[in-house]
């Protein structure tokens, strides 16, 4: 026998073969067992998908169409203007344009953002008020559905009342502290400048416009600095706040607002893996 031939390995026999492979068919045997009896289990979790204790059903209404953060632009336009310290608490290190010589009117990025906040939270109210015509001006058949009509309509109030409470809504308006806040930033730099206007009266006005920004971005920072910055004066109006207290208002209920479409997303999300996860898990598991 030449060195070649002895050099080369003979084939294992069958049963050794079939030995070494016994471990990988017990595991898969077992993993296979388990899917038939968990997979059962499943249907159980499908009902439940709210949460044991409706945890993951929506509470209220969620406020869709929220504006993109704003206050990154009104940075750009504005910060060089504003006392340091709530230009550099807000802005950060961001680079500003120093060319602005004159602030007499909200910058666009921002006035843009107030009517598409506005109107997130105005449609609501609008679509609810159509459903509610729609119900009322249809001619039910029966006692049982002019129950039912009746009932829906009560529905649809119940869940309206709470988010108009929760958020101080009028019909066709945004927020209360938002709209207060706005107007009176508005009014402030709509007042005739003059020709040369102080540092400090210049300061005022940018601190107000920053902190509008951030208080429509829902930045917690926004409250703090609105209680200790060099702001306009706010005119006489029974309905509002100051307009400290209209901003740290207006940025407690925009940081809610954003929240709840957050909770919204992950309630939805939560619902569907508790519908599908008798699916999910055996397919993860093959």
């Amino acid at each position: 026998m030449s060195a070649s031939a002895a050099a080369v390995p003979s084939p294992a026999p069958p049963l050794a073969r079939l030995a070494r492979g016994v471990p990988a068919l017990v595991e898969l045997a077992l993993v296979a067992a388990a899917i038939a009896w968990l997979v059962p289990l499943f249907a159980r979790i499908a009902p439940l998908d709210p949460g044991r204790d409706q945890r993951f059903l929506d509470r209220g209404i969620a406020v869709v169409g929220l504006p993109d953060p704003v206050l990154p632009a009104t940075c750009d336009a504005v910060a060089a203007l504003a006392a340091p310290d709530v230009a550099g608490t807000l802005c950060g290190s961001r680079l500003v344009s120093a060319s602005t010589r004159k602030l007499d009117a909200i910058p666009a990025p921002l006035a843009l953002a107030i009517g598409r906040a506005t109107e997130a939270f105005a449609r609501p109210l609008r679509a609810a008020d159509e459903r509610a015509r729609s119900l009322a001006g249809s001619d039910p058949d029966g006692d049982a559905a002019v129950r039912e009509r009746a009932d829906a309509i009560a529905a649809i109030e119940s869940d309206v009342a709470p988010f108009v409470e929760r958020f101080q809504l009028a019909p066709g308006a945004g927020p209360l502290p938002l709209r207060c806040a706005a107007r009176w930033v508005e009014s402030s730099l709509a007042r005739p400048a003059r020709a040369e206007p102080a540092r400090g009266d210049a300061e005022a006005r940018a601190n107000a416009v920053l902190l509008l920004a951030a208080a429509l971005d829902g930045r917690a920072a926004a409250a703090a600095l609105a209680a200790t910055a060099e702001l306009p004066p706010a005119p006489r109006n029974a309905s509002c706040a100051n307009g400290g207290e209209a901003l740290a208002a207006t940025a407690a209920l925009l940081a809610d607002a954003r929240h709840s479409l957050d909770n919204a997303r992950k309630n939805e999300a939560m619902r569907a893996l508790g519908r599908d996860a008798g699916t999910q898990w055996p397919a993860a598991m093959a």
